[in-house]
């Protein structure tokens, strides 16, 4: 069954929904604020819930609903389906399933779902957001700006993290996917669905553990778009924290990485270089060439991001550019115009002195920018973070040190 009227709303139900503040059906029912569709909020207790007219169920709606979301206790989700036959698709935003053992009701609750003909995304889960579409159905604190990633998270606090991040980065999503448990909808069926779709550029997933290897690989290797995987669960304890948080079973590492590597899948192996990918892949012009430039105003690191720099990419010419110390920004202007009619990708470092003021170097960086693939590592402390504030503001992507920038280019290269 389509994945269109979970990812595609136009009318949202919230079972649950409440006027207490800092409860879940509260929360989720204030996100949908500005969301353009319709909503109805379903509360057998009130005739209205935040000035929006309430329903005792969502049958009692008398619509097809694109939407149900269920934010009630787990035991009476079962009760809440029976009454929930009009909606196409469910987001089960409630705990206390296969995560604390309870299969019972987890098959019931399946059971329940392939007898309505819905599919359901969770439970367990923190929800969906699309941006395009002003949609926010998670109890996260922000909506995302639209953009071209995909992220889809096995874990809500996770993906929490990755979109209060985002924001501070100015990094956009065309969607974030809570997939939680895993119980219907799956990795698969959201990469089929994220590889035709015309807002996503990269997809995005954090995976504790997979129920269905051989499609997921199939459905990997016939996408479109990059895929990037961060998989925990590499060790035993690893392994035991995953099966209790979203009844996923952990596999070795080794396995993982073979299927990884079958499928073309860039493969994070830490949170940091996470966080770079996501940076990379959504600000950074694809390379179109694997040659680097490296301009530099400090030696010390620019040797490092040399030392870095290895199959696939290669120093242009062999040579670091390095204006040492005493460069200015009119040095830094001069420098980078002079260097715009080489084909190559660009790392420009810049180490805070007094001489080179950070406004004006920016200025030159993101001009220079245009049209190119350049990545920027600005190191040091306040003065470092100040000038990597002001190169967010251009879309432009700044790494803490030059290593890790030349690591997320070697992955620009070979996606």
């Amino acid at each position: 069954m389509s994945l269109k009227p979970l990812l595609r709303p136009k009318s949202i139900a919230v079972v649950g929904a409440s006027q207490t503040p800092g409860k879940l059906g509260h929360v989720i029912l204030e996100n949908l604020r500005h969301f353009k569709g319709k909503v109805y909020p379903v509360n057998p207790k009130h005739y209205s819930v935040l000035g929006i007219k309430s329903y005792p169920s969502v049958a009692a709606i008398n619509k097809s609903i694109d939407i149900a979301i269920i934010a009630v206790p787990a035991p009476l989700v079962p009760k809440v389906l029976k009454s929930a036959k009009n909606a196409k698709s469910v987001v089960l935003i409630s705990s206390g399933f296969s995560e604390v053992g309870n299969e019972e009701l987890a098959t019931e609750v399946l059971n329940l779902i392939r007898k309505n003909k819905q599919r359901l995304l969770g439970p367990n889960c923190l929800g969906i957001q699309v941006p395009h579409l002003y949609l926010n159905a998670t109890f996260a604190p922000k909506l995302s700006k639209p953009g071209g990633i995909a992220f889809v998270s096995q874990s809500g606090g996770f993906g929490s993290a990755m979109l209060d991040w985002a924001h501070q980065e100015r990094i956009g999503f065309s969607a974030f996917v809570s997939v939680g448990n895993t119980l219907d909808i799956n990795f698969s069926e959201l990469l089929h669905n994220f590889s035709g779709d015309r807002h996503t550029k990269a997809i995005v997933l954090y995976i504790e553990g997979l129920k269905d290897g051989r499609e997921f690989l199939k459905a990997a290797k016939k996408c479109k778009k990059p895929i990037i995987v961060f998989k925990v669960g590499k060790t035993e304890i690893g392994k035991k924290a995953a099966a209790t948080h979203t009844a996923s079973m952990a596999g070795e590492a080794k396995i993982y990485s073979g299927i990884f590597k079958q499928a073309n899948i860039i493969e994070a192996k830490s949170t940091d270089e996470l966080f770079d990918l996501v940076k990379g892949f959504a600000l950074v012009k694809k390379p179109k060439t694997k040659k680097v430039v490296i301009v530099t105003n400090s030696g010390g690191p620019g040797t490092a991001a040399a030392d870095s720099v290895s199959h696939p990419l290669t120093l242009h010419k062999n040579t670091v550019i390095d204006l040492t110390g005493s460069a200015t920004s009119e040095t830094f202007s001069h420098v980078l115009d002079s260097l715009k009619k080489i084909k190559a990708s660009f790392l420009v470092i810049y180490v805070p002195t007094s001489i080179a003021e950070p406004g004006k170097i920016t200025k030159a960086i993101a001009e220079f920018t245009e049209g190119r693939t350049v990545l920027t590592s600005c190191m040091g402390g306040f003065l470092a973070c100040h000038c990597g504030t002001i190169i967010k503001t251009h879309c432009a992507a700044n790494f803490d040190s030059p290593e890790r920038a030349i690591n997320v280019l070697k992955k620009l290269v070979q996606s």
